[in-house]
């Protein structure tokens, strides 16, 4: 039997309704789903409609999905699912005024947007927090651009001094100058744009939307210090979210001085 392909976007809450309904139709005796499990199920398809019937379980009815889809078990049918459609990542160095960042492209085919993910800590793209935000973005239809705002040399560095994390216009300025070189690829033409920062990339996002505000659409600060760039708060005209640990008491306390001002 000729497996059956999946859509562009597949969802797995979709084919988990299917294996119910398939169940449902399997217990009332109707013959095409009977047909169905004596196709293609390893165990009970050898048995007869009223063993079928009576035998058949939720899982029986997963599986009999995942074989129709050329997979030998759900599992298998579950991976296929989550990684359908999901956009190969790739690392590049960007061009940020007069310095080369690294940087870790996920963009889908049919990107409804571009997020600009900002990181101060060296490999900051690399961790498992910025790795999950970029696949659970993707899913979402959004694209990413990971980076490390200072370079390895700097990052070094700015171990013992903390400084170069903390000048916000230099780190300002890079994120402007990533958000023009974005929006002079032709692959990212007309695609809104978006800045998600923690720690002081976040006082470093809310300083370039504040001086450079026609280059992005949205800021996300999650458990960052926008509050550091209160000067130009004020100035900042993108819809702006605040995200926060409930029990970050003085995160919140960070991120309400920064609400006031903006």
């Amino acid at each position: 039997m000729q497996a059956k392909p999946l859509p562009a976007h597949p969802s797995l809450e979709h084919y988990k309704k299917q294996a119910k309904d398939l169940l449902n139709r399997v217990v009332s005796g109707e013959p095409d789903a009977i047909q169905r499990i004596q196709r293609v199920h390893p165990r009970l398809g050898s048995l007869a409609e009223p063993e079928i019937r009576d035998g058949s379980k939720l899982a029986d009815c997963q599986l009999v999905i995942a074989r129709e889809h050329g997979h030998e078990s759900w599992p298998a049918f579950i991976r296929e699912i989550q990684m359908a459609g999901r956009p190969e990542t790739s690392a590049e160095l960007v061009p940020a005024n007069g310095v080369d960042l690294l940087a870790e492209f996920s963009v889908p085919r049919e990107a409804a947007g571009l997020v600009l993910l900002l990181h101060t800590q060296a490999g900051g793209r690399l961790t498992h927090k910025s790795t999950y935000l970029m696949e659970s973005l993707n899913r979402a239809s959004i694209g990413v651009i990971s980076v490390d705002l200072l370079t390895p040399e700097e990052s070094l560095q700015d171990c013992e001094t903390d400084e170069l994390k903390h000048d916000l216009r230099l780190l300002g300025l890079r994120i402007a100058k990533i958000a023009d070189w974005l929006n002079g690829r032709s692959e990212f033409g007309g695609l809104s744009l978006g800045y998600m920062g923690s720690d002081t990339g976040a006082a470093a996002a809310a300083y370039a939307a504040a001086e450079y505000p026609e280059s992005v659409q949205a800021l996300v600060f999650s458990a960052g210090r926008p509050d550091l760039a209160g000067p130009w708060l004020w100035k900042i005209k993108a819809p702006t979210l605040f995200l926060v640990g409930e029990k970050a008491t003085l995160g919140r306390a960070f991120n309400h001085t920064a609400m006031r001002a903006l």
